[in-house]
């Protein structure tokens, strides 16, 4: 079993990250960020088993909890406690240098948005809310975007600053995965968004899996599960 401590980075009882330290030198920093449409009623706890997987891989994890919509949160709060809790795990393992972000769904979105602002060196979306306009006009999750705005509203310039897909033209290295059977975000999301930004010389790939659905992604039993693994130590730098 890992080593677990608790790292909190701000006031709010969601503000914490749970730290996931191997028994050998870790391999890099890897910040999870779970998903639930950035409501209240899903935490980190979704995630605690890829966090754990990922440890013993030999990454130092870091499961980041942040305030979500009904608890403190929405935009651009939550992103805000995304890129301080990052900050605050960096701090904490200075001789970490390469960081990577890997997140699911609402957290998927959130990691796109922390690669962009540079709060990692890579990232790993599984089934992202990648396209924040596209969210609001197929009403995604009932509702969970505009939810998610809040008091901002949709103005022009909130939906953009809140979307990953306009927010590309970065130069870092990414990789998106979705499932075909995904009913809770469309597979046609991260192939819009692989193709922008492909268009824009950002380096993004991207694993489709025909039989899997939104939560098989999150299995750490499952192919695609596997297949982001596999990518992630293809990025780690020699020793």
């Amino acid at each position: 079993m890992p080593q677990k401590r608790r790292l909190v980075y701000g006031d709010h009882p969601s503000q914490y990250v749970d730290i996931l330290e191997p028994a050998a030198p870790a391999l890099g920093l890897l910040f999870v960020i779970h998903g639930g449409f950035w409501r209240e009623a899903l935490g980190a706890e979704l995630t605690a088993p890829i966090a754990e997987d990922l440890c013993a891989e030999g990454f130092l994890v870091a499961n980041i909890e942040y305030r979500r919509v009904g608890g403190g949160g929405g935009w651009p709060q939550t992103f805000d406690d995304v890129t301080a809790a990052a900050e605050a795990a960096r701090r904490a393992n200075p001789d970490l240098t390469q960081s990577f972000v890997v997140g699911h769904s609402a957290g998927g979105h959130l990691a796109l948005l922390a690669l962009a602002a540079g709060s990692a060196d890579f990232a790993v979306a599984l089934a992202p809310v990648s396209d924040i306009d596209r969210a609001l006009r197929e009403n995604l999750g009932d509702g969970a975007a505009a939810e998610f705005l809040g008091a901002v509203g949709i103005s022009p310039n909130e939906v953009a600053s809140a979307s990953p897909v306009r927010k590309l033209g970065h130069r870092r290295h990414h990789v998106l995965v979705h499932g075909v059977r995904d009913i809770n975000i469309p597979v046609e999301h991260s192939q819009h968004y692989v193709s922008a930004a492909r268009a824009l010389e950002t380096p993004a790939d991207y694993f489709e899996f025909s039989e899997l659905d939104h939560f098989d992604l999150i299995d750490s039993s499952s192919s695609a599960w596997y297949a982001a693994k596999q990518w992630i130590r293809c990025q780690l730098k020699p020793r």
